[in-house]
């Protein structure tokens, strides 16, 4: 967590971001890209953070033009939060920066127990929410 948490620092800090808005652009692009967004309850879930520290974040974030907040088409009352065109910008150099540090990665640990370690910790942070 530690390690994971110094390499998110470091990735944020390379294109002038928060540790929580290049968690916030990450979390969007991953996680199948879905294409109407995340709610602000499913992003703080999936980064693991409170909604009151995500909500201000995000507030911030639209404010720089990286996302939009998208009412649903199917419930009115949803508000969905979805990356701008300079969002997807951004999530384009962060997910180049992303796979550099892991390929970095791979190549100290390998291949076969970079995968098993990857499994394990979806495992365990799946079987702990």
């Amino acid at each position: 967590s530690a390690l994971a948490s110094l390499q998110i620092d470091d990735l944020a800090r390379s294109v002038g971001l928060s540790r929580n808005e290049t968690k916030t652009i990450l979390s969007l692009i991953s996680n199948g890209g879905r294409d109407g967004g995340h709610t602000l309850n499913e992003l703080a879930d999936i980064m693991m953070v409170k909604q009151s520290t995500l909500s201000r974040v995000v507030d911030g974030m639209v404010n720089d033009g990286f996302l939009k907040r998208r009412t649903a088409l199917e419930d009115r009352r949803t508000v969905n939060i979805t990356l701008t065109a300079k969002g997807r910008w951004q999530a384009g150099v962060l997910a180049d920066h992303a796979r550099s540090m892991e390929d970095k990665f791979k190549s100290k640990l390998g291949e076969q127990e970079s995968t098993s370690l990857m499994t394990l910790l979806n495992l365990v942070i799946n079987r702990l929410k």
